[in-house]
Parts: structure tokens; C-alpha cells; sequence
């Protein structure tokens, strides 16, 4: 969680100096600055840079922290009961759509390993898996959504979308062929 808040507090900093892509922390050493080794691409440190103007109506950087773990979980029940309206009833996937939010996975690395862009991925996972479901449909615009869920997944979290990746020509399989049926 450290690790996090000084990358936020160091990439939100930056960014709103304008730097659009910060890669060097030029708090730290003294102002010296040091290589900020984020293996991760920077899609969830943007939307902490989007909070960080609440910093000036005092919220810590760890209060930040929190608000846009709060955005991923909301934003997760939302693309999940998307992706699963259009395989069950709402009721039923709205139901799913909370209980995949305390699925083990996904609460190991909320509460224990502190994963926050596995996090990001989590909550726009179900949105691939939406934008697949079109495609297998048929449905206008599904090339361009399945792309932009696939840009959106892999500036996210990239082993979370080499994952997905691998699951998608299953699904695809499964999804069309219940469509047959």
C-alpha cells in the first residue's frame, strides 16, 4: 500500500504539472527524483490523478487511495451486471454481480496483497467479456468495443488480460454455440 501511495502521490503531482505520462518521481531523494518502477501500465494511476484535485479540500493521499478503490468496486458490479444481463434475468444478474465483488480472488488482492491495477483489471474484465458476447452477436460497433475493452484491459493490468485472452476463444466457442442451440 506504501509502494501505491507514493506512486499516486508522485504520478498525480506530475501529471497535473503536466506531464501526461509520469515515469520519474521528482519528489523523492530530495528532489533529486528517482525511477519510479511501475511494471504495471498506468490506467488506475490516472483515475487517482482525476481525485487529486481533492487533496486542496483535504483528503490524504490515502483517502484517494480508498476513493478509487471504491470507483473499481462500484465500477465492477456495474460491467458485471452488464455482461451477465444478457445471459440471465436482471434479478439474477445483479445478484452475481455482488457476489462476484467477495470472490476470493478478487478480495486476496483488495485486503492482502494490496493489487490495486488487478483491481482495475477486475472491474473491467466483465466489460471484454461483454464486448465478446456482442461480437458473437453480431451486433453494430462490437469490433470497436471488443478493441476498446482490450486497450482498456491491457493498459490495466496486462497478465490479468493475457488471462482473459486465453479464456476468450472459449467463451466465443461456448457463446456461439448456444447460440445454435
Amino acid at each position: 500500500v506504501y509502494f501505491h501511495l507514493s506512486l499516486i502521490e508522485c504520478f498525480a503531482g506530475q501529471f497535473w504539472q503536466g506531464d501526461l505520462y509520469p515515469r520519474w518521481c521528482m519528489q523523492a531523494n530530495g528532489g533529486l527524483g528517482v525511477p519510479a518502477f511501475l511494471f504495471y501500465f498506468p490506467l488506475p494511476y490516472y483515475v487517482t490523478a482525476l481525485l487529486w484535485p481533492l487533496t486542496h479540500l483535504g483528503a490524504s493521499t490515502l483517502d484517494i487511495y480508498h476513493a478509487s478503490l471504491f470507483a473499481a468496486t462500484v465500477l465492477t458490479c456495474i460491467t458485471c451486471q452488464r455482461w451477465l444481463s444478457q445471459v440471465t434475468t436482471p434479478a439474477r444478474a445483479l445478484l452475481v454481480s455482488v457476489l462476484v465483488l467477495f470472490l476470493p480472488y478478487r478480495m486476496e488482492a483488495m485486503l492482502f496483497r494490496a493489487g490495486y491495477a488487478e483491481i482495475w483489471g477486475m472491474a473491467l474484465l466483465p466489460l471484454f467479456f461483454l464486448s465478446l458476447h456482442n461480437l458473437v452477436a453480431f451486433k453494430p460497433g462490437s469490433r470497436a468495443a471488443c478493441a476498446g475493452a482490450t486497450g482498456l484491459l491491457l493498459l490495466t493490468h496486462v497478465p490479468l488480460a493475457i488471462v482473459a485472452g486465453l479464456f476468450a476463444a472459449v467463451y466465443i466457442w461456448v457463446v456461439a454455440r448456444g447460440k445454435r442451440l
